[in-house]
């Protein structure tokens, strides 16, 4: 049966009334896999989720208003494939559509969106990462969130780095000779963590592709600012696709530089995968803080259909120094001594509807 007939069935309160200048889809990824890691003089084997793509579940719908303007609007929530669990549970209140529900209206003049979403600097660095930072080799597992727990320089509770809430957006238009961009800012609604702003420009011509980005967060009013920018750029020979980005991070002392290179080519009926990924975070004000890691990954996605893949990861990460990183989705039974390593490996199927 047609997705958009099912969707308009089931969210009719949703969608409001069709006609042939509006559709609503329902649409989703399920990705579920076997996994084996091993860290700190533990082993564990385990079903995962997410290791090819996030499982998730969503509806979107766009509506034709004439002279080349669109109204638009998106839901989206996560899932654990391994546990059926949807949805952002730590938070308070929690959040069903974790991922994204926005509206918009779009043009020649570009788009606009309200609502929570990704940032600009995140969705670059999605872009750039070859395993688009989930799964055993996501850049994720040093950088992003590694100035958080993983590191033991904790990142300001609250503060917004990958998404925001109250989020206002702007997107470039389309005929812009190559050049693309984004820019975004949060309304905190008395609360400094959710402000910030921030964007990203890129240009795109044939298989060249060149972006930089950056956000800034207010932790107080006044009081220091969380901040994080990042750069890439990719050529696609054809037979294999190169890419190269740095990300930083920076609150107050604290700073974690990172960057990573990776390949992807078609091979067969699928896609390999290989990426290498480094970095150094350190608190300028305890010399004693200093995390270094190195994280090689490679994979393989086998293509069943179009909609359906069969893959395989394997990855290795290096602590030194004070860092206790972990690969994406260990758990804490695996977690490496300080200096120690992390590694694992997982088989396993997503499917897109």
């Amino acid at each position: 049966m047609n997705k958009s007939l099912v969707a308009l069935a089931v969210l009719g309160t949703l969608a409001g009334t069709a006609s042939a200048q509006s559709s609503v889809t329902l649409f989703g990824v399920l990705d579920a896999n076997v996994r084996f890691t091993k860290g700190g003089g533990n082993s564990l084997n385990e079903v995962g989720t997410d290791g090819q793509q996030t499982s998730r579940i969503g509806v979107r719908g766009v509506e034709d208003l004439g002279g080349g303007l669109k109204a638009n609007f998106f839901l989206d929530s996560q899932i654990q494939a391994n546990t059926g669990v949807a949805g952002d549970q730590t938070t308070t209140p929690t959040k069903f559509w974790n991922r994204r529900a926005t509206v918009g209206l779009s043009g020649d003049f570009g788009e606009f969106r309200l609502g929570r979403d990704k940032t600009s600097v995140r969705n670059l660095i999605d872009d750039a990462d070859a395993f688009g930072t989930v799964g055993l080799g996501g850049v994720s597992t040093v950088a992003l969130s590694a100035l958080g727990a993983n590191t033991g320089l904790v990142a300001p509770a609250g503060v917004a780095t990958n998404r925001s809430d109250n989020q206002f957006r702007y997107f470039l238009p389309s005929n812009l000779g190559g050049i693309y961009g984004s820019f975004d800012m949060g309304y905190g609604e008395g609360v400094p963590g959710n402000r910030y702003y921030g964007g990203r420009l890129g240009y795109k011509e044939g298989p060249l592709n060149l972006s930089v980005g950056m956000q800034q967060s207010n932790v107080t009013i006044p009081g220091p600012k969380f901040g994080m920018g990042a750069v890439s750029g990719s050529y696609d020979f054809g037979i294999a696709k190169l890419t190269v980005f740095g990300i930083e991070t920076k609150y107050i002392s604290r700073k974690q530089d990172a960057y990573g290179v990776n390949v992807q080519a078609p091979v067969g009926n699928g896609v390999v995968k290989v990426q290498y990924t480094n970095s150094n975070t350190n608190d300028i004000a305890k010399a004693a803080k200093f995390y270094n890691a190195d994280l090689v990954s490679a994979s393989y996605a086998y293509n069943l259909s179009k909609r359906s893949q069969l893959y395989g990861t394997i990855s290795q990460l290096d602590n030194k120094g004070n860092g206790t990183l972990a690969l994406n989705g260990s758990n804490a039974l695996v977690k490496p001594t300080a200096g120690g390593k992390s590694s694992g490996f997982d088989v396993g199927i997503t499917h897109m509807f």
